[in-house]
């Protein structure tokens, strides 16, 4: 772990309330408090409901917290920002243009020249492995593969921040473990800050360098459990399957307090 004088993101005493049409209001986060420090793989892990998104929106700036704030770099967030950048499971490619126009987009916006944004362009696309599919258009890729050019897209423009909101989870088992695959290596690589929303225990032991465990609704932060593994890492090994299980028992025990609460 870095140290304290690198902490990129502060989560302090946030809280979201939610309230419906009719009135009613829902807590879905309350008392969270989080770190995370510059070039850190860090993953929310928890049960569908427990607020894991709507803390990543907060983080990113999608939305407003209800009480407490978000730092970055010391500055609070209260909007999206260039410096940062969010991929979800729904890819948000054009339709209308091919891979290397939806990796270029990014870079059109900030004013690159054609030729400079167009040199970018092809070294993420290379790096994700698309070298062959640079004219398709999404509807001819894969859902895989339609990953693979958000997550160009979004490295393309050299963010410090990635936050992903569950990107892998509407994926097959085998694509999705290849593409964790893919991220592990690309973090590796690039040592980008990375906030990762997952629901799988597995994928966050294989990605993260610290688990942060969420209670479900309202979500606050029960544990943060540290992976004190290098990387490439390997499902079978016997500190795999050690973390896999510390965080499974924090897990489960969690849905053991609830039903003993509602019992």
């Amino acid at each position: 772990m870095k140290e304290d004088n690198n902490v990129k993101i502060r989560v302090s005493q946030l809280e979201k309330t939610f309230r419906n049409t009719g009135g009613e209001t829902t807590q879905a986060l309350v008392s969270v408090n989080l770190e995370v420090h510059e070039g850190e793989f860090v993953c929310l892990l928890g049960p569908s409901g427990c607020g894991k998104s709507t803390l990543l929106n907060i983080m990113a700036g999608f939305k407003r917290p209800s009480r407490g704030e978000v730092l970055i770099d010391g500055r609070r967030v209260t909007a999206p920002d260039p410096r940062y950048v969010t991929l979800f499971q729904n890819y948000g490619l054009f339709p209308w243009r091919n891979v290397l126009g939806n990796v270029e987009y990014g870079l059109e916006v900030q004013g690159v020249p054609k030729e400079g944004r167009r040199r970018v362009a092809n070294q993420y696309i290379s790096l994700v492995g698309l070298d062959k599919f640079i004219y398709n258009h999404p509807h001819e890729l894969s859902g895989g593969m339609q990953q693979r050019v958000a997550l160009a897209r979004a490295l393309a423009v050299d963010p410090e921040i990635i936050f992903m909101d569950e990107p892998l989870g509407a994926l097959d088992a085998i694509t999705r473990i290849r593409l964790q695959e893919e991220i592990s290596r690309i973090w590796r690589n690039k040592e980008k800050t990375i906030v990762f929303v997952t629901h799988d225990i597995e994928e966050a032991v294989f990605l993260a360098d610290r688990i942060v465990v969420m209670t479900p609704c309202p979500g606050r932060v029960k544990s943060t459990i540290p992976v004190p593994m290098g990387r490439p890492r390997h499902r079978t090994h016997p500190d795999f399957v050690r973390v896999r299980d510390q965080v499974y028992v924090e897990l489960q025990l969690e849905e053991e307090e609830i039903l003993d609460y509602h019992s």
